[in-house]
């Protein structure tokens, strides 16, 4: 079903009710870009042929906690450094990493990040771009995390500090 609409994509959503809600309160979707406006409208129901990747091209690091991108492209601002968001996507990433001691790719269920303070200190030109979390205390439910994120490809320039609740 054919969920939100935008000049050049559509969310494809699935309503589910596994978990007792109702069927518009939660659902899995896909993010599909298109080329030109889509001739949907919300609530039609649709089907998509394609491969699904990754969006920011985020790989897994070398332990728990550790997460990379590629400065590619989709990813740039118009002055050609790595969005905001692109960093702030790998800090959350990473501290859900740390906080489950996995792979960053992993599904994380259960964990949410509830609190994200992010500090940007250097623009990302070159990359890969590296976040490294550490957990920094626990308080009932909730952890306490630091993440690092450098470009490894301009002599790990500092780009962002972030404090993450999880």
């Amino acid at each position: 079903m054919a969920a939100d609409i935008t000049r050049a994509a559509v969310a494809l959503a699935t309503p589910s009710t596994s978990i007792g809600l109702a069927p518009s309160a939660t659902s899995e979707a896909l993010f599909v870009f298109t080329s030109s406006i889509p001739a949907v409208t919300a609530g039609d129901e649709v089907s998509a042929l394609g491969t699904a990747t990754e969006f920011f091209g985020l790989r897994e690091g070398k332990a728990p906690g550790e997460v990379a991108l590629d400065i590619i492209g989709r990813i740039r601002n118009p002055w050609g450094i790595l969005h905001g968001g692109g960093m702030t996507v790998l800090a959350d990433v990473a501290a859900r990493s740390a906080v489950a001691a996995t792979p960053a790719l992993e599904p994380t269920p259960g964990l949410v990040t509830s609190d994200l303070i992010t500090h940007y200190l250097s623009p990302g030109r070159v990359g890969p771009v590296v976040a490294s979390a550490e957990v920094l205390g626990r308080r009932d439910r909730e952890h306490l995390v630091r993440v690092i994120v450098r470009d490894h490809g301009a002599d790990d320039r500092l780009l962002v500090e972030s404090v993450v609740t999880v």
